[in-house]
């Protein structure tokens, strides 16, 4: 067997066995289905290599378009509390020497 028979014979390996889609449906088909299968898939690559070349061309161009926009505008500032949340004086927590003598005491008001 020669060099171009398997070279061929491996090629219609990968395209009847491929995942690829379209490809194996172009090389099982026959006739005029053969032909509008592969031309399908030519326009779909065609179509790829045209968008792929404008992307890169596009990155490549290394336009760099800024537009900032700072308002500076009042607000109204909003009222704030400060509530006190532990329910312990200071004063009384230093007195006391452990936090069952604390809790003692004020169980027992």
């Amino acid at each position: 067997m020669s060099i171009a028979t398997r070279i061929g014979n491996n090629f219609r390996d990968f395209g009847e066995h491929t995942s690829a889609h379209g490809i194996p449906r172009a090389c099982v088909s026959h006739g005029l289905r053969r032909a509008l299968w592969f031309l399908v898939l030519f326009c779909c690559v065609a179509a790829f290599i045209l968008q792929a070349i404008q992307i890169v061309d596009k990155f490549l161009r290394h336009d760099i378009i800024v537009s900032v926009e700072l308002r500076f505008e009042r607000i109204p500032f909003p009222s704030v509390t400060v509530c006190n949340l532990n329910p312990y004086k200071n004063s009384l927590a230093r007195e006391m020497g452990s936090v069952k003598d604390t809790a003692m005491k004020r169980g027992g008001q």
